[in-house]
């Protein structure tokens, strides 16, 4: 569910785990732990790994941002234990995964997992910092901790810093006293010089003078390619998932690959993480039901090309590997609109379904989806820049501007509401009913907003400066497009001319005597009213004129002149402060 839409940051957060026998990681074979073990919580899983005859193997034979997901998974200050059977290129790869905000490195994220190292034993401990690259120790020791050559003279050290030499007397080093290694730094050191004493050297000699930019610049450079091969692409690419596709077209280019029946393999992306990045995603009806028409070959290889788009969504959503919570929402926006663009292609068949999942890849069929998506949002858009919503006006009220807000998004999304009242979150287009309801709201917005423009001389620019100029913000956010009508209709019966301008409470008292007759109905006088209004219109948007009077009967039909509150006449009305 997403955020109230006073937040205008719209943000997807997961569902609630399904049945983990429905997911795509059972669903495609890729599950390496047991089934008792799907929904079984952080410990469990760790007990059961450190019980395997090979705790040592099976831990080598993940994928590094599986090992990664699973330590989060079990919690980072429990799972050091695994530390231990680790490759140093799995705990490279955990730096590039863990110790990092975007393109900043966090130089206290690798103190953390140090002390996790250490808390198994030496040998991990000296295993890590093997692992480390030279640079991000350089960086360590090139900022406010200082190394300095072996003739520093030790009373020229100003007094607000703590001043330790290496362990073989080769270097000084300075430290603020305040700073949060300070008191740490001589077992630190220690702890280096022990996993390798010679590159140490190397390290802090570098580090008198390299720049800390420089050293982040080819950190950055290095990260990128390892995390390439990890299947995560960078930002500016991942970015490219969203360019828009003309729907038409891509369908029969997709359509043309599965006529010639060559199987197009997902692009080269390395060992991947394919049980939790999958575990809890539940495809929608249509791609369930192609993948179990597929063999255990293919579901694997569709489950290859689909973990590589989770991260590629993920990258292009967040760019932030140290927010790995998030992936689980990156893999629930993938399917969806793996979904919807399956469901366009095949036409909802599915046996065409299935043989599009099985001679494309996922990237083609979200590319698809998204497209679909892509069309809402710029009618959405343009919808609202005409209705004011820069104004900070919701002229169309619930559902319609939640459905508005969401689709204008620039990766659209859909507002529950529509479907279940009782919802009041967003999710991501999944199916292409899921498009015709957004599309008939839209329609139906669009052409009540148009008799606006049209036949009684709306825009926001003017509502604001006249008839809205005297009220709060919360009062104007009220103001519905029924208001206007309604407001506008009682002008024309009092002063002979249509408006959106605020009645007073006098004119709202003489508008009741003469809209309603003695039984609450309207009076032919409103009716004629209505009816000159009407014209030739839509009879939709007559059905609109008449719910939203409607709405005015029920509320004032039978309601005496004297006995009416101004501030609920405010709900249906625009009235003077």
């Amino acid at each position: 569910m997403l955020p109230p839409m006073s937040n205008p940051d719209l943000r997807l957060v997961p569902r609630t785990p399904p049945t983990p026998l429905h997911d795509l990681a059972s669903l495609t074979g890729r599950s390496t732990l047991p089934p008792a073990l799907w929904r079984a919580n952080g410990m469990k899983r760790l007990d059961w790994v450190l019980g395997l005859p090979d705790p040592a193997g099976y831990v080598e034979s993940l994928a590094t941002e599986e090992l990664f997901l699973l330590m989060r998974d079990i919690g980072e200050h429990d799972a050091y234990p695994l530390l231990e059977y680790a490759t140093p290129e799995q705990i490279q790869g955990i730096h590039d995964l863990a110790l990092w905000t975007r393109n900043e490195v966090q130089l206290d994220r690798w103190i953390k997992w140090l002390d996790l190292a250490q808390a198994v034993d030496l040998d991990t401990a000296i295993k890590y910092v093997q692992s480390t690259e030279p640079e991000l120790i350089e960086l360590l020791f090139c900022k406010d901790i200082q190394v300095h050559a072996a003739d520093l003279d030790p009373d020229t050290v100003p007094d607000e810093l703590a001043l330790f030499q290496t362990p073989d007397g080769t270097f000084w080093v300075t430290v603020p006293h305040e700073h949060e290694l300070a008191e740490r730094l001589p077992g630190l050191m220690k702890l280096l010089w022990a996993a390798d004493m010679d590159r140490m050297r190397d390290i802090f000699q570098a580090s008198r003078f390299e720049l800390a930019s420089q050293l982040e610049e080819t950190l950055i450079r290095f990260r990128g390619g390892r995390l390439e091969d990890m299947g995560f692409p960078s930002p500016d690419e991942a970015a490219e998932l969203y360019e828009r596709v003309e729907p038409r077209g891509t369908r029969e280019a997709l359509l043309q690959m599965v006529a010639e029946r060559q199987i197009v393999p997902p692009p080269t992306q390395g060992a991947v993480a394919q049980d939790l990045a999958l575990s809890g995603v539940r495809p929608p009806d249509l791609l369930g039901a192609a993948l179990r028409q597929l063999s255990s070959d293919e579901r694997a290889q569709f489950a290859q090309g689909f973990t590589y788009l989770v991260n590629k969504v993920f990258m292009a959503r967040s760019g932030d590997l140290g927010q790995t919570d998030d992936l689980p929402v990156a893999a629930g926006e993938a399917a969806a609109l793996v979904n919807l663009g399956l469901a366009y292609a095949a036409r909802e068949d599915v046996d065409q379904a299935s043989d599009l999942v099985r001679f494309t890849w996922p990237e083609q069929l979200f590319r698809l989806g998204y497209g679909l998506t892509a069309e809402l949002g710029l009618k959405a858009r343009k919808l609202r820049r005409r209705a004011g919503a820069s104004l900070d006006l919701h002229v169309f009220g619930t559902p319609t501007e939640e459905t508005l807000e969401g689709a204008a998004l620039p990766r659209p999304v859909f507002f529950e509401g529509l479907d279940e009242r009782a919802r009041v979150g967003w999710r991501p287009f999944a199916t292409l009913a899921d498009v015709s309801h957004v599309e008939a709201v839209i329609h139906e917005a669009d052409a009540v907003l148009t008799f606006f423009e049209t036949r009684l001389g709306f825009s926001p620019e003017a509502l604001m400066g006249a008839a809205l100029g005297e009220l709060t913000t919360d009062e104007r956010r009220q103001v519905r497009l029924e208001t206007l009508l309604r407001t506008g209709i009682a002008q024309a019966l009092l002063t002979e001319a249509f408006s959106f301008a605020p009645l007073s409470r006098e004119d709202v008292a003489a508008f009741v005597k003469l809209a309603f007759a003695e039984d609450g109905t309207l009076t032919p006088l409103v009716r004629g009213a209505l009816d000159r209004l009407a014209g030739d219109l839509d009879p939709a948007l007559v059905a609109w004129m008449e719910a939203a009077m409607a709405d005015l009967v029920s509320a004032f039909g039978r309601v005496a002149a004297h006995d009416l509150d101004p501030n609920y006449v405010a709900e249906l009305l625009l009235v003077r402060r």
